[in-house]
């Protein structure tokens, strides 16, 4: 009996050591300001996926994802470019009586993410060989995510990367969610469901043409320079 109680309390204290280091490891803050996200992203090898209601502050200004396009990385956007997904998304983040003026700054946010690659003379090759995808949401983003080589190859997760999550809080800015960092070695459950949530939100959203959008940008900025000439 005796033995029996030895071992019962030496597999208890061996699971909650093994639980604490999970928990340390996993790195709960505040915000992605808390989190060196830009070093995390300048680490990416294969893939990164952007997840959230806009991530403007994160993707705008391009510029740091052109060493990273140009070694071949693939960079994929998810964003609530829907009407009234975006409403109801902004009453959730910024209060019922939400405003139109923020109504309107989210909107410009969203087309501000879809247009931001187009700065770079070489998007059209990018987008040629499948380096930028933006697609958008058919349902509410609960979570934000930012994620570094999470897909391997053959579409499935790969446990060499890492998951940036910020979950949206009522009338809490971004910086002020709880956001956790965390990857496969830190906690293998976590790690698994939410790389399988933010594949799963990638697979069902609606692919966005961005050549199309492209096209259109070079035409608005064309007319606009003529009328300007006709002044």
């Amino acid at each position: 009996f005796f033995v029996c109680v030895m071992i019962l309390i030496i597999l208890h204290t061996k699971k909650y050591f093994y639980t604490k280091k999970e928990i340390k490891n996993a790195n709960l803050e505040i915000g992605y300001d808390s989190i060196d996200t830009k070093k995390l992203l300048s680490s990416a090898k294969r893939n990164i996926f952007f997840v959230a209601i806009t991530n403007n502050g994160i993707i705008s200004p391009p510029d740091p994802y052109k060493k990273l396009l140009d070694r071949g990385v693939i960079i994929n956007i998810l964003l609530e470019d829907n009407e009234d997904l975006l409403r109801e998304m902004c009453c959730f983040f910024y209060g019922a009586d939400v405003s139109e003026i923020t109504l309107t700054n989210n909107r410009r946010e969203v087309e501000l993410v879809k247009s931001a690659f187009f700065t770079f003379p070489q998007f059209l090759e990018y987008l040629k060989n499948g380096q930028i995808n933006i697609r958008r949401c058919k349902t509410i983003i609960s979570t934000a995510f930012v994620a570094i080589d999470l897909e391997d190859y053959n579409y499935i997760i790969s446990d060499k990367g890492t998951i940036i999550a910020s979950f949206y809080q009522y009338k809490k800015e971004t910086n002020l969610c709880p956001t956790i960092c965390l990857t496969h070695e830190s906690s293998q459950k976590l790690y698994d469901s939410m790389g399988e949530a933010i594949l799963d939100l990638w697979k069902d959203a609606e692919p966005i043409d961005l050549k199309e959008l492209y096209e259109t940008n070079l035409k608005q900025k064309s007319e606009l320079r003529y009328r300007g000439k006709r002044k």
